[in-house]
């Protein structure tokens, strides 16, 4: 069983990569609309 803190630490990491991804499709479908737009 891992240690308390080093289990946070991951799951911090994957919430944070999880946020990121959504982040660049978020951005990705902006560019996609705005290159439609033109």
């Amino acid at each position: 069983m891992l240690p308390k803190s080093l289990l946070m630490l991951i799951k911090g990491c994957l919430y944070y990569y999880s946020a990121l991804c959504i982040a660049f499709e978020f951005i990705g479908a902006d560019n996609h609309l705005i290159s439609l737009g033109k």
